[in-house]
């Protein structure tokens, strides 16, 4: 059998996040996507939640090397046996050590980057209301000194696990393979000093794809996180200085959420909805004219960009490398955090219809069957190579895995 086609084996680890987000989204879906295609899944899944009330120096040994989750891995490795082990999210609570694990048990490991924390004691290259890339290169020395990630205290933290994995090669030697969401934030790892022979560029995907819109609801949208780095302020000041914009539905909660309901009194155009389920979230997609994504900060692979695509629904977006290389010639564009040009953007798109460039845009780029060939790519790859890869004819079924 062509290794390509093969119905891979695959432990996929994950660290659930106390407040949920897309990572723990892409989890969900690249493993249920996995299944239907036949693929064998077994699932390792920790709760940041179950970090509460630890004593400091505990949680920050943990975060360092996790001696439990080290025999986690290895346990479910010698009963699951899998042919690949996927790690998505291992900070704070999993920790690295896992990856060594993994290593040591003799299978290919492959880790998706979500965020820049391999650079960014924050993750996100984002401080004082703009992109920051000054640790980009360089030891987190100054992170810790502004306290990017909760404070001093915790950012030392942070940064002793980053420079301790730095140092014994964790990232560099340990992680066969790492899948980054884009070509230009394949960039910015390769400032952090990741070698280009390990980075490998795939997009994250919806599954199952939803049915196209119409978009005759006459609105756009904004969905996600109120919060300063995802264009807010953007995006207020840009519906209070052109009263002529279409109606604007906001949809999700976070820290400036006053200020949006604030804006709601003054401005007949605004609608607030607050956090909706996912469906609800899926149904007002389809209906939108375009999703607005103001962002001022580098974005990875927006799910809600994604589902916008997916349901034929344009994009207008913040002219960053990453959103422009995603969204292509499906949406439009204006300069971050340029409110004229917003409104100019939003005109234009409710003067052309690319409900159906929107939706091949999804098809060629985020569709689950291409998604998933790149990946069964990766991990022929990553078997041929191996000496130590555990063979079909060693390997149990499905059927005998209780997990």
């Amino acid at each position: 059998m062509n290794p390509r086609d093969k119905k891979w084996r695959v432990l996929v680890v994950h660290g659930y996040y106390q407040q949920r987000g897309g990572e723990d989204t892409v989890f969900e879906t690249e493993t249920a996507a996995m299944e239907d295609a036949g693929w064998a899944v077994d699932r390792l899944v920790g709760r940041n939640d179950d970090l509460e009330g630890l004593p400091k120096h505990v949680l920050a040994a943990k975060s360092v090397w996790n001696r439990e989750w080290e025999r986690k891995v290895r346990d479910r490795i010698r009963e699951f046996r899998p042919e690949i082990v996927h790690f998505h999210n291992t900070f704070p609570m999993i920790s690295p050590s896992a990856i060594w694990t993994a290593k040591r048990e003799g299978v290919p490991v492959v880790q998706t980057l979500h965020n820049f924390r391999l650079g960014c004691l924050n993750g996100v290259l984002f401080r004082d209301g703009e992109v920051c890339t000054d640790c980009l290169g360089r030891t987190p020395l100054l992170g810790v000194r502004r306290g990017c990630y909760r404070g001093r205290s915790a950012s030392a933290v942070a940064a002793v696990g980053l420079q301790t994995h730095r140092l014994i090669g964790t990232y560099r030697h340990i992680v066969d393979r790492f899948i980054v969401l884009t070509e230009a934030s394949k960039e910015l790892y390769l400032q952090m000093g990741l070698p280009a022979e390990k980075l490998v560029v795939k997009p994250n995907f919806l599954y199952p794809d939803p049915p196209i819109g119409s978009g005759q609801g006459g609105y756009a949208m904004f969905a996600g996180r109120l919060s300063v780095e995802k264009g807010i302020h953007v995006l207020l000041k840009t519906w209070r200085s052109d009263p002529r914009l279409p109606l604007l539905k906001i949809v999700g909660d976070g820290p400036v959420r006053s200020d949006v309901d604030a804006a709601a009194k003054e401005l007949p155009n605004l609608e607030v909805l607050g956090a909706r389920p996912r469906e609800e979230v899926a149904e007002l997609l389809r209906g939108a004219e375009c999703l607005v994504m103001p962002s001022v900060w580098y974005e990875g692979c927006p799910m809600v960009m994604v589902e916008a695509l997916a349901s034929g629904t344009p994009v207008v977006a913040s002219d960053f490398p990453t959103l422009r290389e995603l969204i292509g010639d499906s949406g439009e564009f204006f300069a971050a955090g340029d409110s004229a040009g917003l409104s100019e953007a939003i005109r234009s798109n409710f003067s052309h219809n690319r409900r159906q460039s929107a939706r091949q845009r999804h098809q060629s780029l985020f569709s689950a069957a291409s998604s998933l060939e790149r990946l069964g790519a990766l991990y022929a790859e990553l078997y041929v190579a191996s000496p130590n890869t555990i063979k079909e004819d060693q390997a149990m079924t499905p059927q005998e895995n209780s997990h």
